[in-house]
């Protein structure tokens, strides 16, 4: 399983969609979801973590796992078919797994019971592939759907609706959003970086993206900064910045290796990935203080990582390939596989609530 293979938001071809929602009991926030440390004491009670998983590298087992602090997992869901390849919160209690196949989404109040979302409310060729929330009631998924085809919707918690793309060619794999001023919303993928006011309407960047261009992740940090990240041109290094959504620019020292998960918290960035392309195993996981210039971490992740998620009050989790969960305390510094970790290929984790 890689990051240029796996049937997922990994994935560099196909087209896409975009999927919002008002206040309701369908989307949730983003994988790459946090806590401040100012309200880590009101975090609802554990478990405090939610991974996706693929059900397909585990047949018949569990597709979503929670944990109290990424120490100890437990599979907490399961279903006949398919896979889950995101994961949100949002800040209220409101957990929601998604991806393709089986029931294609599920919702949850406490992170263990599971409430599957009738496939007839989801548009045709549903496959999620990010999520993200604006703390607001407001929701958004975006996807690339090789197999099931284009699709681009809406949904207020009953009801889903057409959402508009500029082109048919919506490449999105990560959506993130800021709350800075009036709120702006940024997809990104292989394909492409889109914006959006509200995660209805969605417009292709305005300026010519980076010629490396290829990114896989996408987070945002308390100022409105966001950054991408993924293999670029090349097949390894890529890490871009922007405030707007339409102007990015290259990392002045990109990761050595292949991001496709990014978060942020106070001590600054983290992504994880793999160091080379396929064939090769190795895990490998970086650290920066501004997007910019990256570091390798001085005890990595030792399988590839797809997702990375901090409470931003100490704690790091990343998860991935090889059954592996991994737990840091330094910022992403150094990385400890988790005493009881999940039983498959895990996709994507967030924790309970977003940053402020």
């Amino acid at each position: 399983m890689t990051v240029a293979d796996r049937p997922d938001r990994r994935r560099f071809l196909g087209q896409t969609g975009a999927v919002a929602a008002a206040a309701g009991a369908v989307w949730a926030a983003p994988a790459l979801t946090s806590t401040d440390a100012a309200s880590a004491a009101t975090l609802p009670p554990a478990p405090n973590l939610v991974a996706a998983a693929e059900w397909t590298s585990f047949p018949g087992g569990p597709w979503a796992y929670t944990s109290a602090g990424g120490a100890t997992w437990t599979g907490t869901g399961a279903q006949p078919d398919g896979n889950a390849y995101a994961v949100a919160a949002d800040g209220a209690g409101r957990w929601v797994v998604a991806g393709e196949g089986g029931s294609r989404a599920w919702t949850s109040s406490d992170a263990l019971t599971w409430t599957p979302v009738p496939v007839v409310n989801l548009p045709g060729g549903f496959s999620a592939k990010g999520l993200a929330a604006d703390g607001a009631g407001r929701w958004a998924a975006v996807s690339n759907t090789v197999e099931q085809g284009y699709y681009s919707a809406t949904v207020d918690g009953t009801a889903w609706l057409s959402a508009s793309t500029p082109v048919s060619g919506f490449d999105a794999a990560a959506v993130a959003h800021s709350p800075v001023g009036a709120g702006l919303w940024v997809a990104v993928g292989p394909g492409g970086a889109w914006r959006s006011a509200d995660a209805t309407s969605w417009a292709v960047a305005g300026a010519a993206l980076p010629a490396d261009w290829n990114a896989l992740a996408v987070a945002a940090d308390p100022t409105g900064r966001f950054v991408a990240v993924g293999p670029g041109a090349s097949g390894t290094g890529g890490a871009w910045s922007s405030t707007d959504g339409d102007t990015w620019t290259a990392a002045t020292t990109p990761p050595v290796g292949i991001p496709a998960g990014i978060a942020h918290g106070p001590g600054g960035w983290a992504a994880v990935g793999r160091l080379n392309p396929i064939p090769d195993p190795t895990g490998r996981s970086w650290t920066s203080p501004d997007g910019d210039t990256w570091t390798a971490s001085t005890t990595s992740i030792d399988t590839p990582g797809f997702g990375v998620a901090t409470d931003a009050a100490g704690t790091w989790v990343a998860v991935g390939t090889g059954s592996r969960t991994w737990r840091s305390t330094d910022d992403g510094v150094t990385w400890t596989q988790a005493t009881i970790p999940i039983s498959t290929t895990g996709t994507a984790v967030a924790f309970a609530r977003l940053l402020p």
